[in-house]
């Protein structure tokens, strides 16, 4: 999949701003248009449901984090969804690459 653009919607999400991008996919800022709660999605890139290495390893990260439950622990949100992407707990404030350097 592309490049998704601020303003865009993915099924009753809209995409304010793109969080990080890596080798398989990207995350993005969204608010869920349904419930108001900000929350992040993350995509992978290209059509995993062809690609059976790719895809074992996106459901197995879904499938492991739906098991971790702890406050320090980004949490996995909504599981029925029409496309393959992540649903996950927002939470504010720096990412760990930026912090990491300082101290």
């Amino acid at each position: 999949m592309d490049t998704i653009e601020p303003g865009s919607y993915i099924d009753h999400f809209r995409i304010s701003k793109v969080l990080h991008s890596g080798a398989m996919g990207q995350i993005y800022k969204a608010t869920n248009m349904l419930s108001d709660q900000t929350v992040s999605i993350k995509m992978p890139f290209g059509d995993i449901l062809h690609d059976p290495i790719l895809y074992y390893h996106f459901q197995n990260e879904e499938r492991i984090g739906r098991r971790l439950d702890h406050h320090r622990i980004v949490a996995f949100l909504e599981k029925k969804r029409p496309a393959q992407y992540l649903t996950l707990e927002s939470i504010p404030g720096e990412d760990l690459r930026s912090v990491v350097p300082r101290h």
